[in-house]
């Protein structure tokens, strides 16, 4: 057992790669080198990635880093759970594998599946192909296509067939959604066709915008409504 421990790997032309540094780890006979604890990762482009895991192995063979164990990772403005991790000593990205789980400060939850995390060129973006749901304080949000968070723009684009539940019974379906969390806000808007049902009212349109805070909605294009 190891303690404190800072690990630096290097390239077949012996350039400097990943550089990990951690509480605890332990060297196995096959040269294989097991962390756990509070993990930091920064890549050989001086992006960082913090997460926490029981066990993250280093494969000095294939360049890789992985975990099959439970990992917590420390975003920008949210942490994330999932079920692993993946990662190549050579670039900026990393990939949570199974179910994840991200919480914003904001207050958002995002649900989906294999999420991968680009930190290249300064970008902080986390992608999932997979089904997605986005629930805030009086919405719940299903994307069928996964998403893309900008986490320096406060963006989430949820990708494919959406569908918005809110608390008071309405329900908009649409494609493409932006959440534009910028400044504090939470705005819903798509210029994809629109079908708005209510308790009293049907209406279709062609691009839509609603305020979630100030719960305002407009509807605009070709606008078609139904009234009971």
């Amino acid at each position: 057992q190891l303690l404190n421990i800072k690990l630096t790997t290097y390239d077949d032309g012996g350039h400097e790669g990943v550089v990990l540094t951690s509480d605890r780890a332990e060297i196995l006979k096959s040269g294989e080198i097991f962390f756990n604890g509070e993990i930091n990762i920064q890549t050989k482009n001086g992006s960082l990635h913090e997460i926490n895991t029981e066990s993250l192995i280093v494969l000095s063979n294939s360049s890789q880093i992985k975990s099959n164990r439970e990992v917590t990772y420390l975003g920008e403005n949210a942490i994330i759970h999932a079920q692993g991790m993946e990662m190549n000593n050579n670039d900026d990205t990393m990939s949570l594998v199974g179910d994840v789980i991200i919480e914003q400060e904001l207050g958002g939850v995002i649900e989906s599946r294999n999420l991968f995390i680009s930190h290249a060129d300064g970008e902080k973006h986390y992608e999932s192909k997979e089904r997605t749901i986005y629930r805030s304080k009086d919405n719940t949000i299903n994307a069928e296509m996964g998403m893309d968070l900008d986490m320096n723009k406060n963006l989430i684009k949820l990708l494919g067939k959406v569908e918005v539940l809110n608390s008071s019974g309405s329900k908009m379906n649409s494609y493409n959604l932006i959440v534009d969390q910028s400044n504090g806000g939470e705005v819903y808007k798509t210029n994809d066709s629109v079908h708005y049902q209510t308790q009293v009212s049907e209406i279709h349109a062609k691009r839509m915008h609603y305020d979630a805070k100030t719960k305002k909605v407009e509807l605009m294009g070709g606008v078609l409504g139904v009234y009971e």
